[in-house]
């Protein structure tokens, strides 16, 4: 006899049937075999197998990634975050810091480029940017006119 508990509800086998106690919410039987148990829990292991060999694959690329200096397209996609096809649309419109190789047909990023690029354009804070209109108040009086330099 074999015996499986799930909480505080206790299944138990009866011809080849897993019955549930009638307390357990009115449910019933399940209908659902040994051997059917058997190829659940397998395919549930097969996809915790997989879903870790899929994250594994993700450390070993990133941790390839940090340790090159020259990138490749698939490459600064993955490192930007930016999609393949913006990045193509970047390098034509020449929006982005960007090498050929010597046959002009691989195109090539340095990492240290691509970072100095992503962080160009800066935000300022609330604070910077109410110093910076105090500081042009300050520094460009306007005598009383109204409307700009005459």
């Amino acid at each position: 006899m074999v015996s499986i508990v799930l909480s505080q509800c206790q299944l138990f086998e009866t011809s080849n049937v897993l019955a549930v106690p009638d307390d357990w919410h009115g449910w019933g039987a399940l209908s659902l075999t040994p051997q059917t148990a058997l190829n659940e829990k397998n395919t549930n292991q097969k996809m915790e197998t997989s879903t870790i060999e899929q994250k594994l694959n993700k450390i070993e690329n990133y941790t390839l990634l940090a340790a090159k200096d020259a990138l490749t397209m698939d490459e600064a996609a993955a490192y930007t975050g930016l999609s393949k096809a913006y990045i193509y649309k970047l390098v034509s419109k020449k929006m982005i810091p960007y090498y050929k190789g010597t046959m002009g047909k691989i195109t090539y990023f340095a990492k240290s480029e691509l970072c100095n690029w992503l962080l160009k354009h800066r935000v300022s804070t609330i604070e910077e940017a109410e110093q910076k209109a105090i500081a042009y108040v300050v520094n460009n009086p306007r005598n009383g006119r109204k409307g700009g330099k005459r």
